[in-house]
C-alpha cells in the first residue's frame, strides 16, 4: 500500500471476477489480485493477520497466548461463519485469549480497534491484533447497484463524480499498552466513538448529526480539542447524501477548525471495501504520517458545494507534519464510529461511573414467536415503530429494548436521545430476510433485486431497527457470536456507560430468531443500563473477556473486578456453550438478577470466546 499512495496508483479495475455486464459502466472496483475460493474475505484476514503479528515480532515475544486476543469487525452478517471470524484468525495465530467479531456494517473495523483499546484497558489481555475484512461479491454489486449509489467508473469522494466504488481486502493492528510495547509505535489509539443516526436502514441523517456526535464522543474520549486534530481521514464514499452529510457532521464537531482542516478520503485508491475499510484507511494514514505525509484525494480537484474546503486534492501525498489524526465511518442502520490516533501517546484518564441494571426486557417461546410474527402483538409492545418494515429478528430486538425501556421506566425525549445507546448480540442475520434476498435474486435477477432485503443483510440491522424505533442514539455496536454474544453485550454496554460523559443509558442482551420456528429456541432478552442509582438497583460490579473454553478462570476475573472473590458471589448462573445463540448468554444474566441473591452472576462461552459479569445488590 504504501508505495502505491506514493505514486498516487489506486486499485480500482474494470470487474472481471464475474460476469458484470448487466451493470454496465458501474461495474468497477478494486479487488485483490488473484483471490480465489469462497469465504476469501476470512482468507484476507487470515494473511493480514500474521502479516500484522509476525511485523510485530510477537511470535519471539513471549507472551502468552492466553494474553493474545483477536478483534475483528466485517459487514457480511448473512455467511454462516462469521459469528466465528475472530476465532478462525485467533485459532491460525496461535491466539488463545478473546475472540470478538463486531459486525456494525461499514464502521465494523474502527468499532473493532475501539474495543480492542478497551480490553487492553480493561486487563482482559495484554496484545490485540485489531481490524476487518470483507470482499466484492456479485450479491454486494447487485444489491449496491438497486440502492442506485454506483458511480460511473472510478469514485471521486467530495469530487465531481457521484457515487461509489466498491472494494475489499483485510487489514489489522496490533495493539499493546504503550508501557509493555518493545518497538517503536506507528501511532496511539487515543479514543474513539459511537453513535447511532436512528434514521434510515441505508441512507445517512441528511444533518450529519449522528456523525458529529461520534467524532465529539471520539475527542472527548481522547481528551483533545478540535483546534488540537492535524488531518481528517473521511468515510467520504462518494455518494452526494454521504459525503454532503458527513461534512455537515464534520463542521458540528469541530466548529471554525473544520474550514482549515485537511479532510481526504482514502477511499478514492481503495474503493469502499465495506467492514475493512475504517482499519485500511487508518493504515493508510499512518503510512503517510511515517513519511511526513497525509494521503490525497483523487479525481477531487473539482470540489462540491457542501464539502471540505481542503479535499488534499491531489495524485500524491501531500507533504504534512501530523501529530493527531482523527478517522470516520458510517454504514448502514446508521452506524457511525470514529477514532483519534496519535504520533505520541497522550495522558492516560480514567472515569468510572457506577452502573445500574433498571430495566429487563425478556421475550421467550410463544410470546416472542408472536412479536416476531403477529403484527398486533408487535404493536402492543412497541407502539412507535411499524412492524411492516421490519423482519422478525429486529422485531425481536425492538420489542425486547421497549419492554426493558418500560420495566425501567424511562422515556426518553430531547438530548437524552442522543445520551442513550444499544447494543447487541446476535448470530446471524434474519433468516425471512435473507430468504427474500435470496428469491429476488432467482425470481428478479441481479439488476432487480430487493433493495430492502439487502439492507437487512447487515448483522447491526436489527439494532438500527431499535435505534431508530426508540431514539437510541448514542453509542451503537452489534457483536456476532454463539452464546458469548448476548452477555458481552451487556459487558461493553456497561463499559461504555461507566467510562463515558457522553452516555447514560444503554439498552443491551442478545436476540436470536430461528429458521425452524422452534419457540424454545428463540426470543431476545435485554436489560436497561443506566447511572441513574435507584433502592434495590443491581449494580454490574465486574466483567471480564476471556478465551474459549471453561469459565471458572473469567469468572474469577469479573468477582476480582467487583472487589470479590469467586466463592463470596453466592449464585452463577451459566449459558450453555458450544452452538447454543446469544439471547442465551443474555438469559443468564436475566436468571442471576431474578435468583434473589445480593452478589450473583452469570457466564457464557462460545468456540471464540467467555465472558463473566458479577452483580451486586448495594
Amino acid at each position: 500500500m504504501r508505495e502505491a499512495l506514493r505514486a498516487g496508483r489506486d486499485g480500482i479495475a474494470p470487474l472481471t471476477r464475474f460476469d458484470a455486464a448487466p451493470f454496465g459502466g458501474r461495474a468497477f472496483a478494486a479487488l485483490v489480485p488473484g483471490a480465489e475460493g469462497p469465504d476469501r474475505w476470512l482468507a484476507y484476514a487470515r494473511v493480514a493477520a500474521r502479516e500484522a503479528f509476525d511485523m510485530a515480532g510477537l511470535s519471539s515475544a513471549g507472551i502468552a497466548p492466553g494474553r493474545v486476543a483477536v478483534v475483528m469487525g466485517t459487514s457480511l452478517g448473512r455467511s454462516g461463519v462469521v459469528a466465528s471470524a475472530a476465532h478462525s484468525v485467533a485459532r491460525d495465530l496461535g491466539a488463545l485469549g478473546p475472540a470478538l467479531t463486531l459486525s456494525t456494517a461499514c464502521a465494523s473495523s474502527a468499532n473493532a480497534i475501539g474495543l480492542a483499546r478497551d480490553l487492553l484497558a480493561r486487563g482482559d489481555a495484554d496484545v490485540v491484533i485489531a481490524g476487518g475484512a470483507d470482499e466484492v461479491t456479485l450479491d454486494l454489486l447487485a444489491g449496491f447497484a438497486a440502492l442506485g449509489v454506483l458511480a460511473e467508473g472510478p469514485c471521486a469522494p467530495f469530487g465531481p463524480v457521484l457515487g461509489t466504488t466498491l472494494g475489499e481486502g483485510a487489514g489489522f493492528l496490533v495493539l499493546q499498552r504503550a508501557a509493555d510495547a518493545r518497538r517503536p509505535a506507528l501511532g496511539y489509539v487515543c479514543g474513539y466513538g459511537l453513535s447511532s443516526d436512528a434514521w434510515h436502514e441505508t441512507s445517512p441523517d441528511p444533518r450529519g448529526a449522528g456523525v458529529g456526535r461520534a467524532l465529539r464522543s471520539a475527542l472527548g474520549d481522547a481528551g483533545w480539542r478540535p483546534e488540537e486534530v492535524d488531518y481528517l481521514n473521511a468515510h467520504a464514499t462518494g455518494t452526494a447524501a454521504n459525503d454532503e452529510a458527513e461534512w455537515l457532521g464534520v463542521q458540528a464537531a469541530f466548529g471554525e477548525h473544520a474550514e482549515g482542516l485537511p479532510v481526504s478520503a482514502s477511499k478514492s485508491f481503495l474503493g469502499h471495501a465495506q467492514g475493512a475499510a475504517s482499519v485500511l484507511e487508518v493504515i493508510a494514514t499512518l503510512l503517510c504520517m511515517e513519511d511526513g505525509a497525509i494521503p490525497p484525494s483523487l479525481r477531487a480537484s473539482t470540489g462540491r458545494k457542501r464539502g471540505p474546503a481542503d479535499r488534499v486534492a491531489s495524485d500524491r501525498p501531500r507533504p504534512h507534519a501530523v501529530q493527531r489524526f482523527m478517522a470516520s465511518s458510517s454504514a448502514f442502520a446508521g452506524a457511525n464510529a470514529a477514532l483519534a490516533i496519535a504520533r505520541e501517546p497522550g495522558a492516560v484518564t480514567s472515569r468510572e461511573r457506577p452502573v445500574f441494571v433498571l430495566g429487563i426486557g425478556d421475550l421467550t417461546n410463544a410470546v416472542a414467536s408472536s412479536i416476531a410474527r403477529d403484527d398486533a402483538a408487535f404493536r402492543a409492545r412497541a407502539p412507535s415503530a411499524d412492524p411492516r418494515t421490519l423482519d422478525p429478528l429486529a422485531r425481536l430486538v425492538v420489542g425486547a429494548c421497549a419492554a426493558a425501556l418500560d420495566d425501567a421506566g424511562v422515556r426518553l425525549a430531547g438530548a437524552a436521545r442522543d445520551r442513550a445507546g444499544v447494543v447487541l448480540g446476535a448470530q446471524h442475520v434474519s433468516p425471512v430476510s435473507g430468504g427474500a434476498w435470496e428469491r429476488s435474486l432467482v425470481e428478479r435477477g441481479v439488476t432487480r433485486v430487493n433493495a430492502g432485503a439487502f439492507a437487512r443483510l447487515v448483522l447491526h440491522a436489527a439494532a438500527g431497527s431499535a435505534s431508530k424505533a426508540l431514539s437510541l442514539r448514542g453509542a451503537a455496536s452489534t457483536i456476532a457470536g454463539g452464546a458469548v454474544a448476548g452477555l458481552a453485550a451487556v459487558a461493553y454496554a456497561a463499559d461504555l456507560v461507566a467510562s463515558r460523559d457522553d452516555l447514560d443509558l444503554a439498552v443491551a442482551g442478545g436476540a436470536h430468531e430461528d429458521e425452524l420456528l422452534r419457540p424454545d429456541h428463540e426470543g431476545a432478552a435485554f436489560v436497561a443500563l443506566g447511572v441513574e442509582r435507584r433502592p434495590g438497583a443491581a449494580r454490574i460490579a465486574g466483567s471480564a473477556f476471556g478465551g474459549p473454553g471453561g469459565w471458572e478462570d473469567v469468572a474469577s476475573a469479573a468477582a476480582a473486578r467487583a472487589g470479590l472473590g469467586v466463592e463470596q458471589v453466592e449464585w452463577f448462573t451459566v449459558a450453555p456453550g458450544g452452538a447454543r445463540p446469544p439471547v442465551e448468554g443474555a438469559r443468564a444474566l436475566v436468571r442471576a438478577l431474578r435468583s434473589g441473591a445480593r452478589r450473583a452472576g452469570a457466564v457464557a462461552w462460545d468456540e471464540g470466546a467467555s465472558c463473566a459479569v458479577v452483580i451486586v445488590e448495594d
